[in-house]
């Protein structure tokens, strides 16, 4: 790839998963070096599943995990570096004044307060960690805009064997706010099997998600 852009060597990359990263990092230094510094947008790995429920449904599930020996990390409860721009300093506030929701909801039961959405990783099941994102129907501060932009990132990042969009899915306008237009263009969901239930009206919804995944064998 000698003489290639910068830009055309990363859309290469983005293309390897995180087994192969690790083995062109072998092949010499400058291999090594150039992955390492664009290491928060290339593969982070493969999981088993990718789960967008709700917290009621969810909470059964851990139960029987937590009962199995798995560990759960709440994605919330890890600092990360806020970097608010004035763009999205403005397209967060602006969210918050029109209380523009995270999701559109999928089943009718989910108006109940008691079930807010939730996602859930497996990265497999024999390192037994299942990690949850509790995300509110409606944000309630840029701060928390700011978190489901970063994890939404990097779980983008990542390739799953299966892909459940069970309860909700996500709110085209909201993802205009997360990012700008041409990241949201590349915005794709890898996986093998994607599951979609059919109960949600909003076809545009559905257009939206649909046209964002990517299925094929892992």
């Amino acid at each position: 790839m000698h003489g290639l852009p910068i830009e055309t060597i990363l859309d290469v990359l983005k293309f390897l998963h995180y087994n192969d990263l690790i083995k062109m990092k072998q092949i010499n230094k400058l291999f090594h070096n150039f992955i390492t510094e664009n290491k928060d947008i290339l593969a982070h790995g493969r999981f088993k599943e990718l789960l967008f429920t709700t917290s009621a449904f969810l909470g059964t599930c851990l139960q029987t995990y937590v009962n199995d020996g798995y560990s759960v990390i709440n994605l919330k409860e890890i600092e990360i570096e806020y970097n608010l721009n004035n763009r999205f300093l403005e397209k967060s506030q602006a969210a918050l004044n029109k209380k523009i929701p995270f999701f559109i909801k999928n089943m009718l039961l989910v108006g109940n307060k008691l079930v807010e959405p939730v996602i859930s990783l497996i990265r497999d099941y024999s390192t037994k960690t299942v990690f949850i994102l509790n995300i509110p129907f409606y944000p309630t501060s840029i701060e928390q805009i700011y978190v489901v932009r970063y994890w939404l990132q990097k779980i983008l990042l990542c390739n799953f064997e299966e892909i459940v969009f069970l309860n909700y899915v996500w709110n085209p306008i909201m993802i205009d706010i997360l990012f700008d237009y041409d990241e949201v263009t590349q915005l794709k969901f890898i996986c093998q099997i994607a599951v979609m239930s059919l109960h949600l009206k909003d076809i545009n919804a559905w257009k939206f998600t649909y046209d964002r995944l990517i299925i094929k064998m892992l």
